[in-house]
């Protein structure tokens, strides 16, 4: 199968995740869906280390519980710790995937909003350029009529002013 680097495909690796590099495949089919830019911001990381934290406090319990206690207290205290930590490791994963899926589904969503209102402002744009192009083309006719009417309106005049001179001219005679 070839490899994407497209957010959400089969094989997509996250640039920034070291784990997903170093696997050269997402570590879990959310992390496709993944666009965490650093590591430490990482639910999976989060969800690691809270276990790890848990399995610490498990053994020091089973610990102080094994020296004061009788075994079966231990064994009930075992199998609860075992409870808890397959039931946050549920709950855990089911919210996590709900709201990286969620989040990449929004995002999509966003993503095709911003590339129609892209097109729209290509449309707009266009016609807003046909707009200028054919005012452009208006205003110039109208300064060609209006140098037209200027050239006629001078040319009048300095007729006048010959004519008017002439007249002068010819009553000083």
């Amino acid at each position: 199968m070839e490899k994407t680097n497209e957010l959400g495909q089969l094989n997509y690796i996250n640039p920034n995740c070291w784990v997903a590099k170093t696997m050269k495949a997402p570590p879990q089919e959310r992390c496709r869906y993944c666009t965490v830019d650093n590591y430490k911001n990482c639910p999976n990381l989060k969800y690691l280390i809270t276990t790890i934290v848990l399995i610490f406090i498990s053994l020091g319990g089973v610990f102080l519980i094994e020296r004061k206690f009788s075994s079966s207290l231990l064994r009930v205290v075992l199998f609860s710790d075992f409870i808890l930590a397959i039931a946050y490791g549920f709950l855990f994963n089911k919210v996590t995937t709900e709201n990286i899926e969620k989040d990449y589904k929004v995002k999509q969503e966003l993503k095709i909003e911003v590339e129609e209102k892209t097109k729209k402002l290509r449309l707009l744009t266009e016609n807003l350029d046909k707009k200028i192009h054919e005012k452009t083309e208006e205003l110039q006719k109208k300064v060609v009529e209006l140098e037209k009417f200027k050239s006629l309106m001078i040319n009048r005049e300095l007729e006048m002013i010959k004519l008017k001179k002439e007249i002068r001219r010819i009553k000083e005679q």
